[in-house]
């Protein structure tokens, strides 16, 4: 669902969150409905949206981020929009461009906050952040822990 409760995108399965640390089970390309003006907690699997190790957005996540962007121009325009960048802990290759997880999901945020720009979200409205490996969801299923937020605050 979109952040009125229409579908978008596909998934794994994950969280989202919605006032004081609650949480709702629900795909991780998902977004509850918003009753009221606490932030609203989108999750997105690294995996739709990056290919391993990279920072250039795949175009089959497109649709999930213009959904997504036209609810924030819609629905929450004025409102703050953080983006957080959260990867596994296994280690960058030697080869990599970018050399650490932290840098990872800090590239990756980016990516994300300038499709959003690129979308009409002004760039002002727009903060973003990484966690690196440091907020794993699980230790035995590395996928859950590659993933992007994003708050509207």
């Amino acid at each position: 669902m979109d952040l009125s409760g229409a579908p978008i995108g596909g998934g794994r399965s994950g969280g989202t969150r919605t006032g004081a640390g609650a949480t709702t089970p629900v795909s991780r390309s998902t977004s509850p409905i918003v009753r009221n003006n606490a932030p609203v907690v989108l999750e997105i699997g690294g995996d739709i949206l990056f290919d391993s190790g990279k920072t250039s957005i795949k175009t089959t996540a497109n649709k999930t981020l213009d959904n997504l962007a036209s609810k924030i121009k819609t629905e929450y325009a004025g409102r703050k929009v953080r983006i957080v960048g959260h990867t596994d802990s296994t280690p960058m290759k030697a080869t990599a461009a970018i050399k650490d997880n932290t840098a990872l999901g800090l590239a990756r945020a980016t990516s994300v906050k300038n499709y959003l720009v690129k979308q009409g979200i002004p760039t002002k409205e727009i903060q973003v952040g990484s966690k690196g490996a440091s907020e794993p969801k699980s230790k035995t299923n590395l996928a859950l822990n590659r993933r992007v937020e994003i708050i509207v605050e």
